[in-house]
């Protein structure tokens, strides 16, 4: 088994690219990482709160995430810039996902307020 510390606080959510080479984890610290494991290869704040859910595009080149400032960010993993960034949602991004080339789909909590 592999452990990989770097999150301070509870990570959220785990993606592979479709190739296997890379892995992306999200956590409570609103932190994004990227990883060629066992190594780190970035980290990112991406999301002023923690982020809730990553996904990789079909052919690995993108990654999109959406955490609890309500907003979904789409980062080109070649150069881990910022490609997109949606305009505030009105409630956090629970689960995301791409469906084909360039749409990402995600979903909400829209009882996020009740949640304890």
């Amino acid at each position: 088994m592999l452990v990989l510390e770097g999150h301070t606080g509870t990570v959220n959510a785990l993606a592979f690219a479709p190739d296997g080479e890379m892995l992306a984890s999200v956590g409570k610290d609103g932190m994004l990482r990227l990883w060629a494991p066992p190594s780190q290869i970035a980290s990112l704040s991406l999301h002023a709160d923690g982020v809730n859910a990553v996904a990789f595009s079909l052919d690995g080149r993108y990654l999109a995430s959406g955490g609890n400032d309500q907003l979904v960010r789409v980062l080109d993993t070649r150069d881990q810039r910022v490609l997109f960034t949606s305009e505030p949602l009105k409630h956090a991004a629970s689960a995301i996902g791409f469906a084909g080339e360039g749409t990402v789909v995600f979903g909400i909590d829209e009882n996020e307020d009740e949640l304890p």
